[in-house]
């Protein structure tokens, strides 16, 4: 009995470590077979695993990200794509609120011309939400001091005079 437990504890062990490597590769995209260098000015935020996709759905995976030269260079390998069109757009994009990021590819209909596996291609860094954030923080501040400029002394008391008069 105690060999037969330890058989199947070993099969159980056995399994779990294939399901295991077998769920990565298909949630998280492929290994990458076809893989493509992009540069961009910056990548907060993305990390190594990160999603590929294409309208939406999970094509490949991000394989790596280093600095080449002080620009970022991020190794993206597909799942099933062996070509992409060389006028599609490569897009850094926030994931959701809580500041993931994943990149979405654009596809281009110019079927003829394609970059081959390894390129470099030049990718598009998107607003995330915090760039969002810094910029309403400074239009709130450019809204302030324009009201703050307007609503002196002198300006109260021609409005309160404009009002008496259309009063009157």
């Amino acid at each position: 009995q105690e060999v037969l437990l330890g058989g199947v504890v070993f099969v159980a062990i056995v399994i779990v470590i294939v399901g295991t490597v077998w769920l990565s590769e298909q949630f998280a995209g492929a290994a990458g077979g076809y893989r493509l260098h992009v540069k961009f000015d910056s990548v907060p935020g993305l990390q190594r695993g990160n999603a590929l996709t294409i309208r939406g759905v999970r094509v490949g995976k991000v394989l790596k990200v280093e600095l080449r030269g002080g620009q970022p260079v991020v190794t993206i390998g597909f799942a099933d794509r062996t070509m992409l069109p060389r006028d599609s757009k490569i897009l850094l994009k926030s994931e959701g609120l809580l500041g993931g990021q994943m990149i979405e590819i654009k596809v281009g209909s110019t079927v003829s011309t394609s970059y081959a596996n390894g390129d470099t291609v030049r990718g598009i860094s998107g607003l995330g939400l915090e760039a969002v954030m810094n910029n309403a923080a400074s239009m709130a501040e450019q809204l302030n001091e324009a009201v703050s400029q307007t609503m002196n002394k002198e300006n109260i008391e021609h409005i309160q005079r404009v009002l008496s008069n259309v009063d009157s």
